[in-house]
């Protein structure tokens, strides 16, 4: 597969016997950083656009963010450093929050749990574990596919088919990924892991593998891809046909304590009602519990 190719490129570039890069951590805290607090997410990011990274926000620090996506929906999550290996979050969400329907909330929070087990060293990458519940896209349910018209009020629609009672994208769930940073004229973080997902109403129960890079244009631009397999979705034939979820996004970060993000997810995907290219934007606050 072509993408499979590129990432091995990408990563054979960035070796450490390769002389176009110099090590840089994407695990440390500096008591004194180069960067501003800003900065030093836009360069080690804790997650890319859905997938997580081994970088976590710092002790003391509190990230705020709010994701604005289709059908007029809303995520707003939370996510505080609680000490220099440990991460907590927790997510909200809910759809046709913006205009003027019903507002449909979402059931239950997400909750977002990360470890850092090995710090990022000269040869080898950092490495977290974590938990995250949150899925991402619509919540698809019965009668989405009734208010269509692709079924009638008393018929079902086929789990195996189509999607039920889950997000367009299944919440990650339990997740190992590691992360390496490099500097050259730019800096450039490599990211890849496995997950195994929570989703208990979908057939498919594999794990998948993600992979993502992001680099970093100037102290206020950097550029963000991202690759999930979706070997854990790819029997249902309105998720993601098998192709796996590519996204790409720009972030910017602004002085003082905001960040934003302009994504294109699902590129692969054939173009649907169901899934597809969608559009969606971010907005991050910086801020500190202690400082």
């Amino acid at each position: 597969m072509k993408v499979i190719r590129i990432f091995v490129l990408c990563i054979a570039m960035a070796s450490p016997g390769s002389a176009q890069f110099t090590y840089r951590s994407t695990s440390k805290q500096d008591s004194k950083p180069v960067y501003s607090k800003v900065e030093l997410y836009l360069s080690q990011p804790y997650e890319l656009i859905d997938i997580p990274t081994a970088s976590l926000v710092n002790s003391g620090d509190f990230i705020a963010g709010l994701r604005f996506y289709e059908n007029g929906s809303l995520l707003g999550r939370l996510s505080v450093g609680l000490s220099r290996k440990m991460m907590f979050g927790v997510s909200f969400s809910g759809e046709r929050i913006i205009g003027g329907d019903a507002v449909d909330w979402n059931d239950t929070p997400g909750v977002q749990i990360a470890y850092r087990i090995v710090d990022e060293s000269l040869m080898f990458p950092a490495l977290t574990l974590g938990l995250d519940t949150q899925g991402y896209g619509k919540y698809w349910q019965q009668n989405d596919y009734r208010d269509m018209g692709i079924i009638g009020e008393s018929e079902t629609v086929d789990p195996n088919q189509y999607m039920v009672d889950r997000y367009a994208i299944k919440p990650r769930g339990f997740y190992l990924v590691g992360s390496k940073g490099y500097q050259s004229f730019r800096n450039v973080d490599l990211h890849a892991g496995v997950s195994y997902s929570t989703d208990t109403n979908d057939p498919d129960k594999d794990p998948t593998i993600f992979m993502g890079i992001d680099i970093e244009l100037s102290r206020e631009v950097a550029l963000i891809y991202e690759y999930d397999f979706g070997l854990n979705d790819d029997t249902i034939h309105y998720a993601n046909n098998g192709n796996g979820y590519m996204n790409i996004g720009v972030r910017l970060a602004f002085p003082q304590s905001i960040t934003v993000e302009f994504d294109l997810k699902n590129l692969l995907a054939n173009e649907s009602q169901f899934s597809g290219l969608r559009r969606i934007l971010k907005l991050y606050y910086h801020g500190y519990i202690v400082k």
